[in-house]
């Protein structure tokens, strides 16, 4: 009679699971910065905020007012020798993420 090879399977700690601490290689890495900028809103009013981290590719910004931002904003920092038209990809409590529109 044949012998059938019985293999168990590996334990849950033999399993490498990614790491999810640190950057994504997909992603630039951010510089921590803590700059004044303005955002000019639509129907010309401006709202003063801070930027936390900045990349060639967007921001994450703080606010103190309670308010939706708009899908689109101005994003000026001369701090940072920064004016660009920005997309709001993510918006949470006082706190977005912007993404700069080449």
């Amino acid at each position: 009679m044949k012998k059938i090879a019985t293999t168990k399977p590996p334990s849950a700690d033999a399993i490498i699971q990614p790491s999810r601490k640190g950057p994504r290689p997909d992603r630039e890495v951010r510089r921590a910065v803590f700059k004044n900028a303005v955002l000019d809103l639509s129907g010309g009013a401006k709202l003063d905020v801070v930027v936390k981290n900045v990349t060639s590719k967007g921001a994450r910004i703080e606010f103190h007012e309670r308010i939706m931002l708009p899908d689109e904003v101005q994003f000026t920092s001369t701090m940072l020798g920064i004016r660009k038209r920005a997309r709001v990809v993510w918006q949470d409590d006082g706190t977005a993420g912007l993404e700069f529109i080449v």
